[in-house]
């Protein structure tokens, strides 16, 4: 954005003026390695990004500079970011002993500093910032460019007009968006308090008394899940022998089918481990995951052969189940050949994963897929609602058993064996249908409420942009035929500025020194 490119519409006693007119030299920062110890702290780009800085958090210099005077941060500095989050702006207070690093530019302003700063946030501002960005790979932009970017100037006792403006408003603005970042917090713990509540059997109280002639003991349960089990592990060996007699029959080339495996007999948790585990309904009764269905750890097919990728078969990681409860796509497919070397997992098995920082972090399989081996998957057998098994693991009790249990090491884990120890509670097929139904219902309605608060959080947004597109057009507050000119300020700053060269001038060098 240049003087020439500029069309905007100003009262008549505003000017329009290059950064470079209104404040001082433009100073790049001081180059060395950040340190965890040291006297001096070192401001970095990454350090005003949010808006504001933790003094706390700011590393100290690796070395500090000989000439300090020249780039301590002192009160009313404004930074900009060069280079990554380009044109990001900070207006200095108060700053603890520190200077800032060699990505960052430092303006000096003769204006108001809050009208500035307020300006370096504006429309206008960021359109004139995408104009002058330099470089492809990395985005950046230089003090050249930024002292040309033109700011419009009012009166100066308009400006600090502006200002208080400006300051109530963003005042009432950011009260609303901390009430609303507060009720989207609360939504989160609104929906761990259904899972808890649900896997206590507080959630459906009202549908076992509605259905209490019709309930199952939890041992008659049991029993007639081990019949259908071994009923379907039967008609699965059975058509195991087909095909594998079929395979003997080929040219055997293809790989030779892989024999069911009987799942692990039922048997509820009884004794001390049953006495440590929350009271539940009578009706239900606490099993372990292995009991669920059929636990898997992921392995993953060899890199060294190309071949194995590129197919349709999606392959997760623990980056995937970001999805939540409809992990669908991923970042790496296997082919046929893949598969051969896979554990492949059916739609509807639940995935959790069971090493290193994010343990515990769990997905629904949406898809037929398989897992890299840090994540352990149930494909539950018969009697087990799928979504019923997704929501208790990501409940409160049994996500945090997965934490709780993982080894203390260096690198927690929690392998197979263990993983299909943890306790889970188990109920009659009918009831886990109502509990997802209810769960979902809550969720639902909790998910309409975060829209709703994202939808205004993003408004209030644009309400910031619109207030600072109106007050730098001159039409957020009156203007007064009393103030003096802005012309008359540039002129005056105009001769302190030349006036202060001149101060500087050194009949050594014969040349006008000007301060950073």
């Amino acid at each position: 954005m240049s003087m020439m490119s500029v069309t905007q519409a100003i009262p008549e006693t505003w000017i329009l003026a290059p950064v470079g007119d209104v404040c001082s030299q433009p100073q790049y920062g001081y180059t060395t390695k950040a340190s965890n110890t040291g006297d001096l702290r070192l401001l970095r780009t990454s350090d005003i990004t949010s808006g504001r800085i933790d003094w706390a958090t700011i590393p100290y210099c690796s070395e500090n500079p000989e000439d300090l005077e020249k780039y301590l941060l002192k009160d009313g500095d404004i930074l900009v970011s060069r280079a990554g989050t380009v044109g990001v702006s900070y207006l200095v207070t108060k700053p603890l002993k520190a200077v800032f690093a060699s990505y960052l530019i430092r303006f000096k302003p003769y204006i108001d500093r809050q009208f500035l700063g307020y300006f370096l946030q504006s429309p206008d501002y960021w359109i004139a910032i995408a104009d002058e960005k330099l470089g492809i790979a990395v985005p950046n932009v230089n003090a050249t460019k930024l002292k040309s970017i033109v700011v419009p100037v009012p009166p100066e006792r308009e400006q600090r007009r502006i200002v208080n403006k400006i300051g109530g408003l963003f005042s009432e603005i950011d009260k609303g968006i901390e009430n609303l970042k507060a009720a989207r917090a609360k939504l989160d713990i609104y929906r761990q308090s259904v899972l808890k509540h649900a896997f206590e059997g507080k959630l459906t109280v009202k549908w076992r008394e509605e259905n209490k002639d019709k309930l199952e003991t939890s041992e008659r349960l049991l029993d007639r899940i081990k019949q259908e089990r071994d009923k379907r592990y039967e008609q699965q060996l059975g058509e195991w022998k087909v095909a594998v007699k079929t395979w003997e029959d080929s040219t055997k080339s293809a790989k030779k089918p892989t024999k069911p495996k009987k799942l692990t007999e039922i048997a509820p948790i009884k004794g001390d481990p049953r006495e440590e585990l929350p009271a539940i309904p009578a009706s239900w009764e606490w099993l372990n995951v292995i009991h669920v269905g059929q636990v898997e750890t992921g392995t993953t097919p060899s890199t060294k052969i190309p071949e194995n990728y590129g197919g349709k078969l999606p392959f997760f990681k623990p980056t995937d189940l970001d999805q939540g409860a409809h992990v669908r796509t991923a970042q790496n497919h296997l082919s046929p050949l893949g598969e051969e070397s896979a554990r492949v997992i059916s739609a509807g098995s639940t995935l959790v994963t069971c090493i290193g920082a994010t343990i515990g972090k769990t997905g629904f399989a949406a898809t037929r897929c398989a897992t890299n081996q840090q994540i352990n998957s149930i494909t539950p057998c018969t009697g087990f609602d799928p979504q019923y098994v997704y929501l208790q693991m990501v409940a409160p009790f049994l996500n945090d058993r997965i934490k709780t249990d993982a080894s203390a090491t260096t690198l927690p884990i929690l392998n197979k064996s263990r993983f299909g120890e943890l306790p889970f509670v188990f109920c009659s097929l009918p009831e886990q249908h109502e509990l997802v139904r209810l769960v979902e219902e809550r969720f639902i309605e909790a998910e309409r409420s975060e829209k709703e608060i994202n939808t205004t959080l993003k408004q209030a947004k644009m309400l910031r942009q619109a207030i600072l597109k109106k007050a730098f057009s001159g039409n957020l507050v009156e203007q007064d035929s009393n103030d003096e000119p802005a012309s008359v300020l540039l002129d005056r700053i105009r001769a302190e500025r030349k006036k202060g060269a001149k101060n500087n001038y050194s009949p050594k060098t014969k040349k006008g020194k000007t301060t950073a």
